[in-house]
């Protein structure tokens, strides 16, 4: 899904979708993104989801995503203003290579009570 403004998702889930390019299942300019689950998605940048800008992530899973850049999150920007809160990003992968590239989240994002395990290389 390509959403090239600000997205409000809430309470979804996105499984086993694929991309070629950005945001496996979800490509937004800015996201707002609550109690929603990611599993298995794929995508060169950004396995779950790439945004351009910033994003606001709270209650949600993120499990088992690949992207070559950023398994679970992929930003434009790796400096973005963004926070993910009492979320959990388990066993995400992201290889360019055979070097990981942010392998739950490619940026300098805020995290608070959130989880974030497993396929780190």
């Amino acid at each position: 899904m390509w959403i090239d403004d600000t997205a409000t998702i809430s309470r979804s889930t996105f499984t086993d979708d694929t991309s070629g390019d950005f945001g496996g299942a979800v490509t937004a300019t800015d996201l707002f993104l609550q109690s929603s689950s990611f599993k298995g998605n794929r995508s060169g940048y950004g396995g779950a989801i790439y945004v351009w800008r910033s994003a606001d992530v709270s209650n949600s899973t993120l499990v088992g995503n690949y992207g070559a850049w950023g398994g679970a999150i992929g930003f434009a920007n790796g400096t973005v203003p963004s926070r993910i809160a009492f979320s959990t990003l388990v066993d995400n992968s992201a290889y360019v290579g055979a070097t990981a590239q942010g392998s739950a989240i490619i940026a300098a994002v805020t995290t608070v009570g959130t989880e974030v395990r497993g396929k780190f290389m």
